[in-house]
């Protein structure tokens, strides 16, 4: 009898030690490309993030200048980050006195090679600038919209 318990021992036979390894080996791969999928991720994300910041600052930099010139010839600027930056704008008058419609294009060269995309991104708003409407121009269209004014038949 006790030569019967002694064949037969409690552990794991070879097969499943090395079925439970494989096991493992398989599972702390696909966690450590999951982990590596989500820090590139993150990081993608941050990276976005952090240009959009910058399109935000070189947007509002740009509409701060009062220089119709200035805002006509664009430039080149260096930003906070160390990368350089482009823009250029085009202004064009509305029918509204002295409301201007720019189109500002701005291209940042980033300087790491993780940037997704170097494209230049274009913009338009709207500003009122009563300083860039040439005088003789502004006072036409001040007379016309005075004239259509005094024209309208509103029923009286």
């Amino acid at each position: 009898m006790e030569s019967s318990r002694q064949s037969l021992r409690t552990g794991f036979t070879l097969v499943e030690v090395l079925l439970a390894l494989g096991l493992f080996a398989l599972a702390s791969a696909m966690l450590v490309q999951s982990a590596t999928n989500a820090i590139r991720a993150y990081e993608a994300v941050q990276s976005n993030s952090n240009q959009e910041q910058m399109y935000r600052f070189m947007l509002r930099s740009i509409i701060a200048i009062e220089d119709r010139e200035e805002v006509e010839d664009g430039g080149d600027w260096e930003l906070p980050d160390e990368s350089a930056a482009s823009w250029e704008a085009e202004i064009e008058e509305t029918e509204m006195l002295d409301l201007f419609r720019v189109t500002i294009q701005i291209e940042i060269e980033s300087n790491s090679s993780q940037s997704s995309s170097d494209e230049p991104r274009s913009f338009e708003v709207y500003l009122y600038r009563p300083d860039w409407s040439e005088a003789g121009e502004r006072e036409q269209l001040l007379n016309e919209r005075r004239d259509a004014w005094e024209d309208r038949n509103f029923g009286f």
